[in-house]
């Protein structure tokens, strides 16, 4: 609810949060489009400190679950 409450203009977002609530956005906030390894990779785990990318072409009043696609999932342990 509070992502559909960003101004208009906004470009980019980025929401914290931990789980398990931020892990089932993430699964359910990804809709057609979405990279296949990333979608796999969030369906496996979430773990902590991990980044879900997503692109959303809208407006964020109206964005609804399924409606962002799915670009990177990264986990703590890709940064080594």
């Amino acid at each position: 609810a509070k992502v559909r409450q960003a101004n208009a203009a906004t470009n980019s977002l980025l929401v914290l949060g931990h789980n398990p609530g931020l892990e089932e956005f993430a699964r359910r906030l990804a809709g057609a489009g979405s990279d296949v390894a990333a979608l796999k990779k969030l369906e496996e785990k979430f773990p902590t400190a991990a980044l879900a990318r997503f692109l959303f072409d809208g407006d964020w009043a109206r964005l609804a679950l399924g409606d962002a696609r799915l670009t990177h999932c990264v986990w703590p342990k890709d940064l080594r």
